[in-house]
């Protein structure tokens, strides 16, 4: 489908131009300060102008897709290597952590303040003296 619309367009530029030149085979000349071009038809250098356009805009457009291009390599990069160190820690443990004990550290234990008959599951440190029985 992308052919055949690229081939539509090029019909119908081609068909543009070939009118162009029809219409407008003055001949005319450039000057540019102290230079002046051999006489041309006017639809020589409007084609010449619109080529001009063209190559200024793909340019453009082409460094923009290049830099693009570059960050978007940059962070699937950045992505692999953040999630081959998360594999990394994950073989690298031992043991699985229980809920929790990796915000408290190694040295200290997870307590439950109400008692294990108590059905609440709140985690707390040793010396927090904060956490009060909601049933008072």
């Amino acid at each position: 489908m992308g052919r055949l619309i690229r081939t539509v367009l090029l019909v119908i530029l081609i068909a543009v131009v070939a009118g162009l030149a029809a219409q407008n085979s003055e001949n005319v000349s450039l000057k540019f300060f102290a230079w002046q071009s051999e006489p041309l038809p006017v639809w020589v250098l409007l084609v010449v102008a619109l080529g001009l356009g063209i190559l200024v805009g793909g340019t453009t457009f082409l460094a923009d897709y290049l830099r693009l291009q570059r960050a978007v390599r940059r962070e699937r990069r950045r992505a692999d290597d953040e999630a081959r160190r998360a594999e990394d820690v994950i073989r690298q443990s031992d043991r699985p952590q229980p809920a929790g004990q990796e915000l408290l550290g190694e040295s200290e234990e997870i307590v439950d303040p109400f008692g294990e008959e108590s059905g609440h599951s709140t985690v707390a440190r040793p010396s927090d003296r904060s956490v009060r029985d909601p049933r008072d």
